[in-house]
This record gives C-alpha cells, sequence and structure tokens, in this order.
C-alpha cells in the first residue's frame, strides 16, 4: 500500500498532538472497536 503525499502530510508531516478532552463519554462498542483494530494483522494505530 502506498500513500499519497496529501495522506502522509496529514498523518506525519502536519499532525498535532490533540491536547484537551471533549466531555462526551465514548460507548463500550467504539472502545471493543479499536481493541480489535489494534490487535488485528494489520496494524493501523
Amino acid at each position: 500500500m502506498t500513500f499519497s503525499d496529501q495522506a502522509l502530510d496529514q498523518l506525519f508531516r502536519h499532525a498535532r498532538t490533540h491536547n484537551a478532552w471533549q466531555p462526551k463519554p465514548v460507548n463500550d462498542a467504539a472502545l471493543q472497536e479499536l481493541v480489535d483494530m489494534r490487535g488485528s494483522a494489520r496494524r493501523w494505530l
């Protein structure tokens, strides 16, 4: 898989760390989806 320069800019070159949390709960299904993606053979996070 190759990434365009625009994607690389967004992900690595111009990315900034998030510095604040929103006062919204995260549901268990969303957390489980992240855990599943993290444990898959193709790691995105």
